[in-house]
C-alpha cells in the first residue's frame, strides 16, 4: 500500500506540468497505481508525458512481480 501511494504521488508530480493531465490529485494517482499494479487497467486515467508512460511501464512490471507471480506460486 505504501508503494502504491508513493507511485501515485510520483505520477502526479511527473504529470502535473502537462496541460491535458488527468492526474489532478494524489487520490487519482493512487487510484491509477492500484488499478495498474493489479492489472485491471480500466484506461480511464492515462499518463500523457513520455516520463509518465515510462513510470507506468515500471509500475506494470512491479505489479506483475508483486501480485501476479506470488498469486501463481500460491495457486500452483
Amino acid at each position: 500500500v505504501i508503494l502504491q501511494v508513493f507511485l501515485g504521488y510520483l505520477m502526479v508530480l511527473v504529470e502535473s506540468g502537462h496541460p491535458n493531465s488527468q492526474f489532478q490529485s494524489v487520490g487519482q494517482g493512487v487510484y491509477w497505481a492500484v488499478v495498474t499494479m493489479t492489472t485491471v487497467g480500466y484506461g480511464d486515467v492515462v499518463p500523457q508525458t513520455v516520463l509518465g508512460r515510462l513510470l507506468a511501464a515500471a509500475v506494470m512490471l512491479l505489479g506483475f512481480g508483486i501480485i501476479a507471480i506470488p498469486t501463481g506460486i500460491v495457486s500452483y
